[in-house]
C-alpha cells in the first residue's frame, strides 16, 4: 500500500496496481516486476513531499514479505522539477508597478498549448515543460472595458487631438489608441465617449489591455504602436522567465485598478453641486430641467448617471439637441440618462437642459437623482475628481436639502450629505426592506453642509433610509455590494 508522510498535503495522484506477491520459507511466489507499481504523481504546492510503499504480508500469520527490505521512500517533487522538467515563469504588471491579475497567459509548444490566469501578484508559472522545447508566451485580458477609464481620459487625449498638451509617453500613447488604428485621432475619442456612456460593452477592434514584452526598449525615432506582444523562447533549458508591462486601454491617467488589492472610491469627500430648480410638474405637460454649474468651483469637465422614475417622467430626446445628445446615453427602460462632458465648466453657468414630460403629477426632485449606476459621478477640478451632486432649490421653500448619497452603490462605507437653512438635531434611521430598523443615528446639524457617514452595513442588500427633523423628513435607498 502508498501513503503520504504529510497526509494534510495537497497532492494529485494515480497509480496502477499491479500483482505482487510474497513468498513461503523464504521461496519468492512472485517478485515485484518492471510495471508493478506505475504512477503519475506531482505535487500542487511548491513543496516536495515523500510517499512510503510499504510491504505488508497477505498471508494472515506471516511476519514479513519476501524481500530484502520492507519499505521504499520516493520524494515526490512540485509539478515540473526534476531532470527532465523545465519551468516558464513570469509576473505581469502595469507601468506603475500594480500588478495585474485573471489575465489569461498561454503558453505553445511542440506539445500543445497550456493556458493558467495570473494571481493577484501578477505571477504566472509554468511547470513540468519539455528541456530543449521552443516556446512562445502570449497573454491576454479582454473584460471590465469600463475600468480606469472616465471623461478624465478623454480630456486627456482631446488636449492632445487639439495640440494643447501632447502625451509622449509610448505606453499613454498605446492606451490612448482606443481603436488600435496606429494613430490617435477624433475616432478614438468617439469610441471612449460610447464605452463611457454604456453605449458600447466592449472596444471595436481592441481588447480591454494590450501586452509589451517589459524588455521591450521603446525608440523615440520608432511608432510607439509597434511592439511584441509576445515572448519567445527557444531551447528552453531548465528555468526561463518573461514578463509584460499591462496598459489598460483608454486609461491614459494609469488609475485603473488591476487586482483585488486596489483601492476603492478614489473621489474627494467634496462635492460638485449641480444646481437646478425644483417645480411642481403637472401630467402631460413637457419641462426642461436646466442645470447649472456648481457655485463655486470651475470645471473642466464631469460625468454622471441620471436615474428618473420612468413611471413618472419620459425624456424626450427628440427635443434635445444633437450635440448634446451626441456625449449621452439614453436607456428609457431603466430611466437612465448618461453624460461625459469634456468641455470647461464656470460657476453658475448654465451646463445643459434636458427635456421631459411628466406622466405624474408631483415635485421634480423626488422623481431623478444623479448616481453611479452606469457611468459614475466625478466632476474634475485640477488634479482631483469630485463626486457631482444635484441639489433642487425651491425660492418659495426654505426646508433641508438632501443630497444624493455617495458612492451609491457601496462597498465599505456611504455619505449620505444635506444641506440645513438653519442649525437642526437630524436623525438618520436605516431600515431593511422588511421594515426593521437596523441604524439610528442624531446629529447636530449646522446650516450649510452636513453629512452623515455609514459603515459596517451587510453586502448585497437595499436598505431604506429616513432624514428627518421635528417638522421635516425625506427618505431614499442604499444600495451595499460585495468586493
Amino acid at each position: 500500500m502508498a501513503s503520504p508522510e504529510n497526509p494534510s498535503a495537497k497532492f494529485s495522484w494515480k497509480a496502477t496496481y499491479s500483482l505482487v506477491q510474497g513468498g513461503f520459507n523464504g521461496n519468492a511466489v512472485n517478485s515485484f516486476g518492471s510495471q508493478a507499481i506505475v504512477e503519475n504523481l506531482y505535487h500542487e504546492e511548491d513543496t516536495s513531499v515523500t510517499v512510503k510503499y510499504v510491504f505488508q504480508s497477505f498471508v494472515p500469520g506471516s511476519k514479513a514479505c519476501y524481500s530484502t527490505f520492507d519499505s521504499i521512500s520516493i520524494e515526490v517533487l512540485p509539478l515540473g522539477f526534476g531532470r527532465c522538467a523545465a519551468t516558464l515563469a513570469g509576473i505581469i504588471k502595469t507601468i506603475n508597478k500594480q500588478f495585474i491579475e485573471g489575465v489569461k497567459v498561454q503558453v505553445s509548444g511542440l506539445s500543445g498549448d497550456e493556458i493558467i490566469n495570473t494571481r493577484n501578484d501578477g505571477l504566472f508559472k509554468f511547470s513540468g515543460l519539455e528541456n530543449g522545447g521552443d516556446y512562445t508566451v502570449f497573454p491576454a485580458l479582454n473584460k471590465n472595458p469600463l475600468i480606469g477609464v472616465s471623461t478624465f481620459d478623454l480630456l486627456l487625449i482631446q488636449k492632445h487631438v487639439l495640440n494643447t498638451k501632447k502625451i509622449e509617453n509610448p505606453y499613454e500613447l498605446i492606451a490612448a489608441d482606443v481603436n488600435k488604428s496606429g494613430s490617435i485621432s477624433i475616432l478614438d475619442m468617439l469610441q471612449l465617449r460610447k464605452i463611457i456612456l454604456g453605449i458600447d460593452k466592449e472596444f471595436k477592434g481592441n481588447k480591454s489591455w494590450r501586452f509589451v514584452d517589459a524588455n521591450f526598449t521603446f525608440k523615440k525615432e520608432a511608432s510607439p504602436y509597434q511592439f511584441p506582444e509576445i515572448v519567445n523562447i527557444n531551447d528552453l533549458n531548465g528555468t526561463a522567465e518573461a514578463h509584460f508591462y499591462g496598459i489598460k486601454i483608454g486609461d491614459i491617467n494609469g488609475n485603473a485598478v488591476a487586482n483585488g488589492s486596489g483601492l476603492g472610491d478614489t473621489r474627494d469627500q467634496q462635492e460638485y453641486l449641480l444646481q437646478a430648480e425644483n417645480k411642481v410638474l403637472v401630467a402631460g405637460e413637457t419641462y426642461p430641467l436646466t442645470i447649472y454649474a456648481d457655485p463655486s468651483l470651475q470645471a473642466e469637465g464631469m460625468q454622471f448617471t441620471l436615474q428618473y422614475d420612468p413611471k413618472k417622467l419620459q425624456f424626450e430626446s427628440s427635443l434635445t439637441d444633437s450635440i448634446l445628445l451626441s456625449m449621452m446615453g439614453v436607456f428609457e427602460e431603466e430611466g437612465l440618462l448618461t453624460l461625459s462632458w469634456a468641455s470647461k465648466m464656470t460657476p453658475e453657468s448654465m451646463v445643459l437642459s434636458l427635456p421631459f414630460k411628466a406622466l405624474q403629477r408631483g415635485e421634480i426632485a423626488d422623481m431623478l437623482q444623479i448616481g453611479d449606476r452606469i457611468t459614475r459621478s466625478e466632476a474634475y477640478i485640477g488634479e482631483r475628481t469630485l463626486p457631482v451632486n444635484l441639489a433642487f432649490t425651491d425660492k418659495s421653500d426654505n426646508s433641508p436639502i438632501v443630497l444624493n448619497p455617495y458612492p451609491n452603490p457601496f462597498m465599505d462605507k456611504v455619505n449620505i450629505p444635506y444641506y440645513l437653512p438653519a442649525n437642526a438635531s437630524v436623525t438618520l434611521k436605516v431600515f431593511d426592506f422588511s421594515g426593521r430598523l437596523v441604524r439610528s443615528m442624531v446629529q447636530e446639524g449646522i446650516a450649510g453642509l452636513n453629512t452623515f457617514e455609514i459603515d459596517n452595513l451587510p453586502t448585497g442588500s437595499e436598505w431604506k433610509y429616513e432624514l428627518s427633523t421635528s417638522h421635516w423628513k425625506k427618505s431614499g435607498v442604499l444600495i451595499s455590494v460585495g468586493r
